[in-house]
């Protein structure tokens, strides 16, 4: 149980914030500010504090490109969580505990400090926590270039994979201070969406993170999106050529502009669409150590128990604000070949051979060889603004849904979507308190959880 807002962990105390809906211990640093000689490191242990450390404010974001997806507040300094404690963990002791790993291509995102004038906290999870009964951690990690472009193919003073080992020594600080808040540290459910889903398939097969966290459940992963070195090396040096820094001058890098790394990003991105890779820029690299081989060929050691989904029609995401007459530009452009049904439009089969391409068919690969208790569930709630604008769903939506927040394409204020968020939020309670016997494991009947 939890009858303070001020909580000792192993590094110090901090103080956070007590309300009705129970506690919130916002901007938690977990690691040594990535600056200066730090900036391409991996993350360093933090040294313990004397006095208490305030824990009342959120904190900066990460580094990361433009679009839609990005959100403000960005800094080098960012390596800090977040910890929603819902009020029955003043009368209930040894919550299960949710760690959320958020998603954006490994190039934008973020849990802190959405918008400075009101206050927004990118994933505000106390709602969610009391919802679930579950304590909600959410944190950062490293994007970009600072956490995946493999600059140590070119320099070994560069560290590789900077963003995986961010999110390793955050579930650190979960597993050895979790329990000061009320939780458990043996129920820990790390849950996560599209590039954040795909860290978790790497967190599933790597030795330095798989004994954090004791389930998982994975939104819509790019689960192909990995590199191996020469294929990262080569991405990198494309990178340098587009930010004007040659491999003799990456100490260059440590002075790089905002602006620069958003254009670079582009440049990078169109220029694998050129070639026809739909990998992220950013993906993690096979190292042989923090990441020893490709994750869905590696699950045949893990057996966790994994509940995994997606959402019925990702690839409308990508098309959605293009006019119908570009569309086969953009089907060549990806490499997509596909027949369209009678009464089908061109749009819809396009986005449905790209959800395939994507999400569903690298899924059920790793699904058809995973040897855990394993649930799948596919998300088919078609909001009134997906209606509005004449789609079924898109990639990310249910993101939107699950956490209360609009985005630019959906609304959650609607009286039906409301429902929609209380369902999924008891489906994935349900999991995180091992309420799960209601449901089948999908390799027995390739039976479905569906969520509309």
């Amino acid at each position: 149980m939890i009858n303070t807002n001020i909580v000792e962990t192993n590094l110090g105390k901090i103080q956070g914030i007590e309300e009705e809906r129970g506690y919130r211990f916002l901007g938690i640093p977990f690691a040594k500010a990535p600056v200066g000689k730090l900036t391409f490191k991996h993350p360093q242990p933090l040294d313990p504090w004397d006095g208490i450390l305030k824990a009342d404010t959120p904190k900066m974001n990460p580094i990361q490109r433009g679009g839609t997806f990005s959100i403000g507040n960005n800094s080098l300094d960012c390596l800090y969580l977040n910890v929603y404690v819902p009020k029955i963990a003043k009368e209930k002791d040894n919550l299960p505990v949710m760690v959320w790993v958020f998603g954006g291509s490994y190039a934008t995102g973020g849990t802190g400090l959405e918008n400075s004038k009101t206050m927004q906290i990118a994933y505000d999870s106390s709602d969610f926590a009391n919802d679930t009964g579950c304590i909600i951690v959410t944190f950062n990690y490293r994007l970009n270039l600072y956490g995946y472009l493999n600059l140590n193919s070119l320099d070994q003073r560069f560290d590789v994979n900077n963003g995986i080992m961010d999110q390793v020594l955050a579930l650190t600080f979960v597993k050895e201070n979790i329990d000061r808040f009320g939780g458990d540290s043996n129920n820990i459910t790390i849950f996560g969406q599209s590039a954040g889903g795909s860290s978790i398939l790497a967190l599933m097969v790597s030795k330095k993170a798989n004994e954090l966290f004791n389930k998982a459940i994975v939104m819509s992963p790019v689960s192909d999106h990995f590199y191996y070195p020469k294929e990262s090396k080569k991405i990198t040096k494309k990178y340098l050529n587009y930010l004007h820094i040659k491999k003799n001058n990456l100490d260059d890098l440590y002075n790089v502009k905002e602006e620069d790394i958003k254009k670079a990003n582009k440049k990078i991105q169109d220029y694998l669409y050129r070639k026809r890779e739909l990998r992220c820029p950013f993906s993690p690299t096979i190292d042989g150590d923090i990441l020893e081989g490709e994750p869905k060929k590696m699950m045949i050691n893990v057996e966790k128990p994994l509940l995994i989904g997606n959402v019925v029609n990702e690839g409308n995401l990508f098309l959605l604000d293009l006019p119908n007459f570009f569309l086969p530009f953009m089907v060549k452009l990806f490499g997509l070949k596909f027949k369209k049904k009678d009464g089908e439009s061109y749009r819809h089969a396009a986005s449905i051979e790209l959800t395939n391409t994507l999400y569903l068919r690298p899924m059920m690969e790793f699904l058809n060889v995973y040897p855990g208790k394993v649930y799948k569930y596919e998300y088919r709630y078609e909001s009134p603004d997906c209606k509005k604008i004449g789609v079924e769903t898109f990639h990310a939506c249910d993101v939107s849904v699950l956490f209360g927040y609009d985005m630019k394409y959906q609304k959650t204020s609607y009286d039906e979507t409301k429902k929609i968020t209380l369902k999924m939020r008891k489906l994935f309670s349900k999991f995180a308190h091992d309420d799960f016997d209601e449901f089948e494991d999908y390799k027995l009947n390739q039976k479905e959880i569906i969520i509309k």
